[in-house]
């Protein structure tokens, strides 16, 4: 017992370190707070066992004390899990499962005192919640392929302590056991089966878990820019890279579009940087609804944004930058904030052709582009660096 408290205590360390850092998975918190009452709870157990329990103090208080911070560690867990797959799980769901039991296990241990039939009810409860932990693990966690390695051996290790504990329950349902059986016997090992597994290996899946989507969560802010949700300039070359090598081996066209808002700076100024900031937001919705979902949209930096088109003619992206153009002027048109000032942008492209193939001069060429549809053309305008080439 003693070994079991002090890994329980360790991991429960380890996860709420991780708590401590600005980015971490959902759920860690929870975890953390239900492996220390699994520690509490193998303490308590340990007391009672070695006969370290103080004078004055009942034996039944013992008892209850470590029966209610497993239940608590357990319905933590769940509520953990359930909370890192995405889905929070109300307060009231949380008392409907939990407090049931403890009323129960306080009944069979003060009221009417019958250890079988409290270890009974306690060992049925326990096989719903870990069920339904191992159900939200294997149904709903995300597909990302490392951490669903890891979610799967964590079911089943899931599904182990279910029929660990499944016995347990049948044991003492069925009338075969005793009190005394827990400490000894084939009960004990399963018993302590179930606990060596739930702690010595779910604790370390639930670090990996929780660091993997730690992991996640620093990728995406190392290639997402927060505000609009496109990729940043680093994201986009790297996603970049597998597109530009597929389209030399396939010999097909690419393009690039260079927007940029008009006038944002005197915008920013006169209506501030939160009116702004909704301003830019709304054009990276415009740019991911409008673009193809082959299409790799960035935010180049500040009020500039790029869009790299895969196997497109010049017709279809002159299309794409004018329905970019008229739905933002469109939208931001509805802006209460803007007090009835019109907001454009220019758009800046070029196409790819037998002399120029690679990303970095074609981007040239569209912000030449860009720069001739804000400063000679007049803004609100879609501009090629050449003439279209043709779309067959």
């Amino acid at each position: 017992m003693f070994a079991l408290s002090l890994s329980a205590a360790v991991g429960s360390l380890v996860l709420f370190t991780i708590t401590r850092m600005k980015v971490n998975a959902a759920g860690t918190k929870l975890w953390a707070t239900g492996l220390a009452f699994f520690s509490i709870a193998y303490c308590a157990q340990l007391l009672s066992s070695e006969h370290l329990i103080p004078d004055g103090i009942s034996h039944d208080y013992i008892c209850f004390f470590h029966n209610i911070s497993l239940l608590s560690g357990h319905a933590l867990l769940l509520a953990g899990t359930w909370h890192y797959v995405g889905y929070l799980m109300p307060t009231s769901r949380m008392a409907v499962l939990f407090i049931p039991i403890v009323i129960l296990t306080f009944l069979f241990t003060f009221i009417w005192p019958d250890s079988q039939t409290r270890l009974a009810i306690i060992g049925i409860w326990l096989v719903i919640v870990r069920s339904l932990y191992a159900w939200a693990l294997w149904f709903r966690v995300n597909a990302e392929t490392y951490e669903r390695k890891v979610a799967i051996i964590a079911v089943l290790m899931a599904l182990i302590e279910i029929l660990c504990t499944a016995v347990f329950a049948y044991y003492y349902v069925s009338g075969l056991g005793g009190i005394d059986e827990v400490q000894s016997g084939t009960l004990a090992v399963v018993s302590w089966l179930g606990a060596l597994i739930g702690i010595m290996v779910g604790a370390p899946l639930l670090m990996l878990l929780s660091t993997s989507r730690f992991i996640s969560a620093l990728d995406t802010a190392a290639h997402i820019d927060p505000l609009t949700g496109l990729l940043n300039r680093r994201g986009f070359y790297e996603s970049a890279k597998s597109l530009l090598s597929l389209k030399d081996r396939q010999k097909v066209n690419v393009g690039v579009l260079m927007l940029d808002v008009d006038w944002f700076k005197r915008v920013n100024d006169s209506f501030g940087h939160l009116v702004g900031d909704s301003i830019l937001e709304k054009l990276g919705i415009i740019l991911k609804t409008e673009k193809r979902e082959s299409d790799l949209g960035v935010r180049w930096g500040g009020e500039e944004f790029c869009i790299l088109a895969y196997d497109i003619s010049a017709s279809e992206l002159e299309k794409l930058a004018n329905r970019i153009r008229l739905k933002f002027s469109s939208e931001t048109e509805k802006m209460k904030a803007l007090k009835d000032d019109k907001l454009t942008i220019s758009v800046g492209v070029a196409c790819s052709n037998a002399e120029i193939r690679n990303f970095e001069d074609l981007q040239k060429q569209a912000d030449e582009a860009l720069y001739q549809a804000k400063h000679v053309a007049g803004k609100d305008c879609v501009k090629f660096y050449c003439e279209p080439m043709s779309s067959d």
